[in-house]
């Protein structure tokens, strides 16, 4: 068998499937306007779909397949506050674009339900605007309820979150913000706002449940920007196939748009072996259990696995804890 080149091993790691951005950007689907709007042919939303991919051209991409496959499949909680399940959430560029494709369910508990409820693909492109921009830009801008974010005691940057599905084999682009206030540290000072681009006759009950759901769908962009700060945690590019490429510019289609993705290195997800004896004033080892990804804090005075410059933000990733001669915490799962 011939050994495949380098580029060729690199590019078999990732899909060669169109991501939403080489959607928006190659017009491969066509746009959509929102299920709350009356006009279908307003020129105000053809403008901001089209000042949406604009704005989209020369931006990084990030890929957060993964954040998401955590966040909704293996996370078991049964609801999320942004102010306090999500910290440190700051932006790696002043700019970019991030998008996940749906997982195939969500648990929920000890319930595991089929992902119908979110979109084919979801994405935001990322925009931080300082606190001082921020309160120029409220002085016209069409959302009164801005000025309560201004307001915020601590604000130093504001972080918009525009929405971009790929559902049914449409695109609607930027037609929902999502503003979120954050302090000097990136933490969340207030419950994150979607605010919709909306004209008179648009169904007001259809808005207010989009806005609902647009809230939901950018919980694992929350989550992928507080992990983009752990130290263990990288972004790396995906390498597409040459071939690929080749055969796609020889097809008159525009090639597969350059994306990174977030990796997340073992050194955080290590923990002590099953079973091992506790060391001298240590407590007892709990029974044998999971534990769900989350973040973790190591000062300088108490390092990850006691060595020196192991300090900071680490991501540590599902694992198994505990000794079996302790028990075994089992966690059933009813999938509907």
């Amino acid at each position: 068998m011939a050994k495949l080149s380098k580029s060729k091993r690199e590019a078999a790691r990732f899909p060669t499937a169109p991501r939403l951005v080489d959607s928006i950007l190659g017009k491969l689907r066509p746009d959509q306007v929102p299920p709350w709007c009356r006009d279908t042919g307003s020129a105000k939303r053809k403008a901001v779909a089209d000042g949406y991919r604009e704005s989209l051209r020369g931006c990084p991409v990030v890929v957060a397949d993964n954040v998401a496959h955590h966040l909704y499949m293996e996370d078991d909680r049964d609801s999320f506050d942004p102010m306090t399940d999500f910290t440190e959430v700051i932006p790696p560029w002043p700019r970019f674009f991030l998008e996940y494709r749906k997982p195939p369910a969500i648990r929920t508990g000890k319930v595991v339900v089929p992902s119908d409820g979110i979109p084919d693909d979801v994405g935001f492109l990322v925009e931080t605007t300082s606190a001082a921009k921020f309160r120029d830009y409220i002085e016209t801008s069409p959302f009164p309820a801005c000025g309560t974010l201004a307001a915020l005691p601590g604000l130093d940057r504001v972080i918009c979150l525009s929405l971009a599905i790929g559902v049914h084999g449409v695109n609607v682009l930027g037609m929902i913000d999502i503003l979120v206030p954050t302090d000097r540290l990136g933490r969340i000072l207030a419950d994150p706002t979607p605010y919709i681009v909306q004209e008179a006759g648009d169904d007001r009950e259809m808005i207010e449940g989009c806005a609902s759901t647009a809230w939901s769908l950018a919980l694992p962009a929350y989550l992928a920007l507080m992990m983009m700060n752990c130290k263990n945690v990288r972004i790396v590019e995906a390498r597409h196939d040459p071939d690929e490429q080749r055969r796609r510019k020889n097809a008159d289609k525009p090639p597969l748009c350059r994306y990174q993705v977030i990796r997340i290195d073992p050194a955080g997800s290590k923990v002590r072996a099953e079973g091992e004896a506790p060391k001298a004033g240590e407590p007892l080892p709990k029974a044998f259990h999971v534990v769900r990804g989350h973040l973790a804090t190591y000062t300088p005075e108490r390092p990850l696995f006691g060595r020196t410059g192991l300090h900071g933000k680490f991501w540590v990733t599902s694992h198994t804890r505990g000794a079996k001669d302790r028990g075994v915490v089992v966690s059933d799962y009813e999938v509907r």
